[in-house]
């Protein structure tokens, strides 16, 4: 008889709205113009991609449609928030970026290749829940700080940051934001107002709509250079063909998890909530990383960590039993690299090393929550006794 699964690897991708697929089917079929043309299948195209772009600004209060980036995912958006924006103001005074030891692969690797180029990069530290503290950003401002860079929810931790208070010291300075919130959409409201952000990206397959395609927020009358050369799509900020039924699809999405996110947000940290109290019930020696289930966590965030296991193990023993889990972030799993948030948080390398992340659907129930706590405890117990 075939394993009944449970998914709980949401934190990575979702599944597809079907309000999404539909609206994108036609212009994998008949719908075949380009936006960019003037004829009738162009001018179709174009009209379906400015109705995405309404949606994707409506969900996070963007002023002006002209201010949402469509790229092929959401870490090239990453990549043209701060290299594009390094770049454009490469012969200024301003080349310091103040970032986290805790951002996503996305940020940390650009700001890596930024730093080859010469670009000076300050990155502060966490405490023992994954909180960034802004009064540590406001320590290492410098008159020539360009940028800078910050998370909303952690993808290791959970921890909601204080994106607002890093913003107000950091325009203080005369310093521009940037915020990567592709954990935190569809999941957490976002504002790019009350954050008071200049530049925010956004992953739309963590929220039910499709892979292949990215969202960059930038601030009206904030110039970036282009990272990919050639036409002029994207009033210029990236050249390319558009992916019309992917844009298409993250705008349906973004609308509707607009309206239910509150409801989907309460469900998942209800779950996420009976899943840990049953693995902490069941399993000896297990540890919450980041902060308690609660307001201060990502709603459907739960990284915990075993003693004297190996993370891998138990997501192979796990996925052979019916369960799927992220024995890493969903940028590092197939790679045995320890976890540079968890290392940062104070973990030790055995603790980090046996870490899983498991992240639940507003569609799933808190049977199944109990179900794979209960086969957490034993594939734990089964790889302990080897």
């Amino acid at each position: 008889m075939a394993i009944e699964r449970i998914y709980l690897d949401h934190l990575a991708t979702t599944p597809l709205l079907a309000a999404a697929r539909e609206a994108m089917l036609p212009f994998l079929q008949e719908e075949f113009g380009l936006p960019m043309g003037l004829y009738r299948e162009g001018a179709r195209a174009g009209r379906a991609v400015a109705r995405a772009r309404e949606q994707l600004a409506a969900m996070i209060g963007a002023k002006r449609v002209d201010e949402i980036i469509f790229t092929s995912n959401g870490s090239e958006a990453c990549n043209l928030a701060l290299k594009g924006l390094a770049f454009k103001h490469a012969n200024g005074g301003k080349r310091h970026i103040v970032s986290s030891l805790a951002e996503h692969p996305a940020v940390a690797e650009s700001l890596k290749f930024l730093e080859k180029l010469g670009w000076k990069i300050s990155r502060v530290g966490v405490d023992v829940a994954g909180f960034v503290d802004p009064a540590e950003i406001g320590k290492v401002l410098r008159p020539d700080t360009l940028l800078v860079a910050t998370h909303l929810s952690n993808h290791d931790s959970g921890a909601v940051q204080s994106v607002k208070e890093i913003a107000r010291l950091a325009h203080a300075n005369g310093s521009l934001v940037f915020c990567d919130a592709m954990t935190a959409g569809g999941w957490l409201a976002v504002s790019v107002g009350d954050l008071d952000v200049d530049l925010l990206s956004l992953s739309p397959h963590r929220f039910f709509g499709p892979k292949g395609v990215g969202v960059l927020y930038k601030r009206s009358l904030l110039a970036l250079e282009s990272l990919i050369h050639g036409g002029k799509q994207e009033d210029g900020q990236r050249a390319g063909s558009l992916n019309v039924a992917a844009i298409v699809g993250a705008g349906v999405a973004a609308e509707q998890i607009g309206g239910a996110m509150a409801d989907y947000a309460a469900k998942c940290r209800a779950l996420t909530k009976i899943l840990w109290e049953n693995i902490e019930a069941k399993v000896p020696q297990v540890k919450l990383n980041g902060p308690p289930v609660g307001a201060n966590r990502d709603p459907r965030h739960l990284n915990v960590s075993f003693e004297g296991i190996e993370g891998e193990a138990l997501m192979l023993w796990l996925d052979l039993n019916g369960i799927s889990v992220a024995a890493n972030t969903g940028c590092a799993t197939q790679t045995s690299k320890l976890s540079p948030t968890l290392m940062a948080m104070g973990l030790s390398s055995s603790l980090a090393a046996g870490s899983i992340l498991l992240s639940p659907s507003p569609e799933q129930t808190p049977g199944e929550m109990v179900l794979a706590a209960e086969k957490i405890a034993k594939g734990v117990a089964k790889i302990r006794s080897l």
